[in-house]
């Protein structure tokens, strides 16, 4: 009778897989509730919500800050934005926007 030549416990190798992949899935998370606003604030409510683990619900709640953070920011660079091109069409004029 023949031993298998890999005797690994497959429970706990699924394990150190998981543990070793999640801290880039919440790094994953954290990145895209920056980039999309709508995703982080979303993945927010439903982790706060309905996650059993604290850890989870943590998460959560920072993915949902870094939501309304994003929010804020879009808004800010909209309106600077805005700005500009107002000071640039003036400028062309010769007249100040201010």
């Amino acid at each position: 009778m023949e031993e298998p030549i890999l005797n690994i416990d497959w429970d706990e190798r699924k394990r150190r897989l998981v543990d070793l992949l999640e801290p880039i899935a919440i790094a994953y998370l954290y990145i895209a509730s920056l980039l999309s606003p709508v995703f982080g604030l979303v993945i927010g409510i439903v982790a706060m919500k309905k996650c059993q683990l604290e850890k989870n619900k943590r998460v959560g709640k920072i993915c949902l800050i870094l939501g309304i953070v994003a929010i804020g920011l879009w808004s800010l660079c909209v309106v600077a934005y805005v700005l500009i091109i107002v000071a640039a069409m003036a400028a062309g004029k010769g007249g100040s926007p201010f």
